[in-house]
């Protein structure tokens, strides 16, 4: 990534308070995914551009194509028992040649790029363009995103000679989607009078009638303009723009509507409001374009000023729950760029964020912009529970219990044969399937997408949500592996065909890459334990103990063990090829760290696991890296590591306590995959680094996925505080030396913790929790006496060993820090060693 501009120059440099300062752009964002995001979770826009023109792209959560060749969406050609019977009687040829068929309908379609139609995509609403400058020179050019106040600044000085000849100035742009009204404001200011011209259009796209255009004549309101497009098989919607201004007009044709506006000096500031409603919004009883001028019209009407205030009280308010400081201020960057993105992408009654987050402008999105479950869907709501804003990943929760259903029953019963219910690989909005065979064969997306309705327990405690919905859908994924699991002669309950994430065969197979087919995979193995073993404590804490819950406990007894080979962990027990059975070792490049999930997100290895089995997760992690980097060229395939990759990278590392690794990922990932305006590519923007050698070429190019982003900030979180077992882990993914603070972060429970560490160590921690609590932390002051006072009246007491134990009450805040014994009081001479 280039550098940030003044406000924050590149390189490690220390936190200054990102949150106040915002980012600014090094350069004018030539294209909009250099831009910079706003949204309130139901209406996403982009500002990009220069001082010649200024775009605000609109998109909306709910508006997209729902056409599909089936009803509920694509099956395989042959159903999960039938592939697994013939597995059992030791077919294998044929498993490659259902991918080589599923490789050429893919071709086909498109899929990744779409060569066809614009079918289960979400749709791109258009855009509002502003010319500033038009042919005139600008003196200088500043675009900053405010994350305090959720709001865009664009500046703009034009040169005082040429057919201006006006003293110099600043042309303010501010521009913010309202945090409770679906609508996009522009205000802009300027000392000097302008008049610019502006336009209102959708971009051209073959698959897609044009939408209308109109302008209705609003009574003591003036002109109102209407785009409006009823999306032919999907979710139709209405742009309605007004203005506040002395002095503006509009004209409409086939291709849109534009107009001029004069602002600034004498004619006073001007307000564009923009309201965006779609079909679902206005329901049976009105059309989208009725609502969307009646919530422009409101904001023309309104106080600008109080519109301002009321928008940034929900942002200071948001930001309110949690902080951090990080000594790298890139770092901490991409933590406040990831939760603010998070926070203008979803929430609890819209939609999570898919692969692009909420911001569709593209007419053929990257992968469909769809919802992703071997990874990324996962990774945008990582940051979610330990920011303390559980609310943020509610919109996934409520899709998956209760929106997405019955699909979900329905896939599993037509496509596994299976009771209960099974996470497709990617689903479009109404939770329908996208991808067949082999990528679908991930048995292990279902338990790994039901650990975060798990996790909303976890982190909110609220025992009405467990009873009714989770709990429930918890029971019924176990259904669904009880169904598809094998039981063998030794009681193992064996996965018998199945894929590990994005895991190729390679030269060392003797076969050209390959989506590879295997047994007892070890993502499977970790995921369907954390699901069981979840299953049972939700039980125990709805006291119930019935014969399921008693099923739940003999299957975790009867798992198999997790696959390894010399030492380090593999992807499957036994890899099922054609000539031969094989260990499912791959030696190779791999983006997908699906062998390293028991570390994390499973939290089966960790700091809190004995010698031997971390330094296996730790040997692990470092085979697995090696392979990307100069030198070992001959072990890439298709692919180097991803930016979302390199994210999940560094919150395995923070959970293994490898502090430099930890923050290596995040260099390279802010280095070479980071956009102008903080989003994140998939693929890397430097030659010669990550995958720009994508496909064996050196095409390059941005990518635009959240997922990386999001799951940067989740990195840094871990690298900060985790839970792993029963104990809590404060600055393990932190080197020494480095100074870093957070305030308010949440741990699974209900534990919200604040604490700093400077060159010398860590400070002082603070604990608070929203329910009864029986607290382990890890000793912060190793080999150091600590005290733990609840409130001021509590004796300084010394504590000491390996963690610190206490029993926590709400309302309590319990303060811990390194013993100083009182003047007078002589230590004893280990206690003198260990102060020197």
């Amino acid at each position: 990534m280039m550098e940030n501009g003044a406000a924050l120059p590149g390189g490690d440099r220390q936190g200054t308070g990102v949150l106040h300062e915002g980012h600014w752009l090094s350069q004018p964002a030539l294209n909009w995914q250099d831009g910079h995001v706003l949204g309130n979770g139901d209406v996403g826009a982009v500002v990009w551009g220069s001082a010649e023109r200024v775009s605000i792209g609109i998109s909306k959560h709910d508006v997209c194509d729902l056409r599909t060749d089936t009803e509920h969406g694509t099956r395989w050609s042959r159903t999960y028992p039938e592939i697994r019977e013939r597995v059992l009687k030791g077919e294998r040829e044929f498993l490659y040649e259902q991918v080589e068929k599923t490789r050429e309908a893919v071709d086909r379609l498109g899929y990744g790029y779409r060569k066809t139609d614009s079918r289960q995509i979400p749709l791109p609403c258009g855009r509002l363009c502003l010319d500033v400058l038009r042919s005139l020179p600008a003196k200088s050019f500043r675009q900053g995103l405010l994350f305090e106040d959720g709001e865009c600044v664009v500046q703009i000085v034009p040169t005082h000679n040429g057919k201006s000849w006006i003293p110099e100035h600043v042309i303010t742009l501010r521009l913010f989607v309202h945090a409770e009204t679906n609508v996009v404001f522009v205000a802009l200011s300027s000392p000097a009078q302008r008049r610019i011209g502006w336009l209102l259009d959708r971009d051209v796209d073959n698959d897609r009638p044009a939408p209308s255009y109109r302008i209705d004549q609003q009574e003591g309101a003036g002109n109102a303009c209407v785009l409006a497009d009823p999306v032919r098989g999907g979710i139709g919607y209405a742009l309605a723009l007004t203005a506040r201004a002395t002095e503006w007009d509009a004209a409409a044709c086939p291709h849109g509507i534009m107009g001029t506006l004069t602002f600034g000096g004498e004619a006073g500031d001007a307000v564009f409001a923009l309201g965006v409603a779609s079909a679902i919004d206005a329901g049976e009883a009105r059309a989208a374009d009725a609502l969307a001028l009646e919530l422009s019209e409101q904001a023309s009407r309104a106080d600008i000023g109080q519109l301002s205030t009321s928008h940034h009280a929900w942002w200071r308010n948001f930001w309110a729950q949690s902080s951090v400081a990080y000594g790298v201020g890139d770092f901490e960057t991409m933590w406040t760029m990831g939760l603010y993105a998070l926070g203008s992408a979803t929430r609890p009654d819209t939609s999570p964020p898919h692969l692009q987050g909420i911001w569709s402008l593209n007419d053929r999105p990257a992968w469909h912009s769809d919802f992703h479950f071997n990874t990324n869907i996962q990774e945008c709501h990582w940051l979610a529970g330990g920011a303390n804003h559980p609310e943020l990943q509610a919109a996934l929760v409520r899709k998956l219990v209760h929106d997405w259903r019955d699909e979900l029953r329905r896939y599993a019963r037509e496509q596994f044969g299976a009771s209960g219910l099974a996470v497709p690989v990617n689903v479009d909005r109404l939770g329908r399937a996208i991808t067949g065979w082999p990528l679908a064969g991930e048995l292990s997306l279902t338990a790994w997408t039901a650990q975060h309705v798990w996790w909303q327990w976890l982190y909110t405690g609220d025992r009405d949500l467990l009873h009714e919905d989770i709990y429930p859908f918890l029971r019924e994924c176990c259904d669904f592996y009880l169904d598809v699991m094998v039981r063998d002669d030794r009681g193992i309950y064996n996965i018998e065909v199945s894929h590990s994430p994005e895991q190729y065969t390679a030269e060392h197979h003797q076969r050209a890459p390959h989506g590879v087919l295997g047994r007892n995979p070890t993502i499977d193995i970790a995921a369907i334990r954390y699901l069981f073993n979840a299953t049972v404590e939700a039980a125990g804490c709805l006291d119930i103990d019935d014969s399921s819950v008693a099923t739940c406990r003999e299957v975790l007894s009867h798992l198999p063990e997790i696959p390894t080979q010399d030492g380090i962990l593999i992807d499957m027990e036994r890899a099922l090829l054609p000539e031969d059975d094989v260990p499912g070792y791959f030696p190779h490049c791999h983006r997908h760290p699906s062998r390293l999930m028991p570390i994390f997100p499973f939290g089966e290895i960790g700091l809190h696991s004995g010698p031997e089995m971390l330094a296996l997760g730790r040997r692990s992690f470092a085979e697995f890296r090696q392979y990307a980097y100069a030198g070992r060229e001959s072990h890439f395939i298709e692919h180097g590591f991803t930016g979302w990759s390199l994210s999940f990278q560094a919150c395995i590392a923070a959970r293994l306590g490898l502090a430099e690794e930890a923050e290596a990922c995040l260099r390279e990932l802010f280095d070479y995959y980071t956009l102008n305006g903080l989003l994140t590519s998939c693929d890397s923007l430097m030659r010669g680094k990550g995958n720009y050698r994508r496909h064996g070429g050196n095409t390059g190019g941005a990518v635009f996925q959240l997922d990386a982003l999001l799951g940067a900030g989740a990195a840094l979180t871990e690298m900060l505080a985790h839970k792993a077992g029963d104990t809590i882990y404060l600055f393990a993914g932190v080197p020494a030396t480095r100074s870093a603070s957070f305030k308010d972060l949440r741990l699974p429970g209900g534990v919200m913790v604040s604490a700093e560490c400077g060159p010398y160590g860590v400070t002082w921690v603070r604990v608070r929790v929203e329910h009864p609590s029986e607290i382990i932390l890890a000793n912060p002051w190793p080999g150091d006496k600590a005290t733990v006072m609840g409130n001021l009246s509590d004796e300084a007491r010394p504590r000491s060993g390996e963690t610190l134990m206490w029993h926590a009450e709400p309302g309590t805040i319990y303060c811990c820090e390194r013993y100083h014994p009182p003047k007078g009081q002589r230590l004893t001479p280990a206690e003198c060693c260990a102060a020197l």
